[in-house]
């Protein structure tokens, strides 16, 4: 039962934030994937996580004495308890962060997305044309945030508007989104690059 629950987060977050597996020493076998952000998503990934933590607490850990599931128990009933604990913080409707947001995170991804096959730059494209619906959604989770009364401190939003607008001087061939390109040979994937971050990412990042 244990281990069938860490299987099942461990696949559960690879597939609602695959993101996180460029932080996390994790392999992927594709390099399209793209968190949904929507507060529709957020709350079918809690209920999910709900079900995992209802299966768990279903366990005796005194059963498990001397079991090495007895460690994968603890460590996982205390890692899914944390997320719902947070909850109460309503982080998805004001996350802005000048020190983790998603503004530098992706930047970071941008830089780490793998290139060199035609099968990769595929996925590079599909990754990044998605971009924009994240950028639009973050600004909607905030404007809710704004109705609800929840807003992050000024001081945080002036460093973020900072970091955006540092990134929105920067020339393409030096935008972090643009990096993909610039460590592949493919002209027609440098061009196809180019018309996202110009069509698509740089409108969204001016208007946020």
């Amino acid at each position: 039962m244990v281990n069938e629950v860490a299987d099942d987060y461990y696949a559960h977050v690879l597939a609602t934030a695959p993101e996180t597996a460029y932080f996390s020493g994790i392999e992927l076998d594709r390099h399209d994937g793209l968190s949904d952000n929507s507060l529709a998503a957020v709350a079918a990934s809690e209920a999910a996580i709900d079900a995992m933590l209802a299966r768990l607490q279903t366990v005796d850990a005194d059963d498990l004495a001397g079991d090495p599931a007895w460690i994968t128990y603890a460590y996982l009933r205390e890692e899914i308890e944390a997320k719902v604990g947070v909850r109460v913080c309503r982080t998805e409707i004001w996350n802005v962060n000048q020190m983790g947001g998603w503004q530098l995170g992706y930047a970071q991804i941008a830089q780490l997305q793998p290139v060199g096959t035609a099968e990769l730059r595929e996925q590079s494209l599909a990754r990044w044309s998605k971009f924009a619906r994240l950028i639009n959604q973050e600004m909607a989770n905030l404007e809710v945030g704004i109705e609800l009364g929840y807003t992050a401190p000024k001081t945080v939003v002036e460093r973020v508007v900072d970091q955006v607008d540092g990134l929105l001087a920067l020339d393409i061939e030096e935008s972090p989104f643009y990096s993909p390109a610039a460590r592949d040979d493919d002209e027609s994937f440098a061009e196809a690059t180019r018309a996202l971050v110009v069509d698509q990412i740089t409108p969204c990042l001016l208007y946020t």
